[in-house]
C-alpha cells in the first residue's frame, strides 16, 4: 500500500509477485487541499467518495469475512467508483478542467491511484 507517486513502486527481484494498492486517502486529501478554488467539483468528488467509505463502514459493522467484504464492494462501491471514474476522465476529455490546474492535478493523482 503506497500514495501514488512512480517513486514508490516497490522495485522487485525477478519471480517475485506484488500486489499494489494505492492510497484512496492520499487521492481524496488532494480534492480537500483544493476545494475552496473548486468547490462544485471537489464537493461531488468527496461526496463520491464518501459514498465508498460509508459502503465500507457498513461492511465492517456486519463483520464480512473478507471474501463477503469484496463481493459486498463489487456490488456497492463497484458503480460508485465507475461512475467516478468517468467523470474524472470526462473533465480532461470534454476540455472542462485544465490538467496543471489545481483541480486537474487532484484528478491525475486520484486516477493513478487506478480507481474504478
Amino acid at each position: 500500500m503506497c500514495d501514488a507517486l512512480s517513486r514508490n513502486v516497490p522495485k522487485s527481484p525477478a519471480g517475485v509477485e506484488i500486489l499494489l494498492a494505492n492510497c484512496l486517502a492520499h487521492g481524496r486529501r488532494q480534492f480537500v487541499e483544493v476545494a475552496a478554488n473548486f468547490p462544485d467539483e471537489c464537493r461531488y468528488v468527496l461526496e463520491m467518495l464518501g459514498q465508498a467509505y460509508g459502503h465500507d463502514a457498513e461492511a465492517c459493522e456486519h463483520g464480512l469475512t473478507p471474501e463477503e467484504r469484496l463481493r459486498f464492494h463489487q456490488e456497492r462501491s463497484g458503480p460508485v467508483m465507475d461512475q467516478l471514474h468517468g467523470w474524472l476522465e470526462a473533465q480532461f476529455a470534454e476540455r472542462k478542467t485544465e490538467p496543471n490546474s489545481g483541480l486537474g492535478k487532484a484528478i491525475t493523482y486520484l486516477l493513478r491511484t487506478g480507481i474504478r
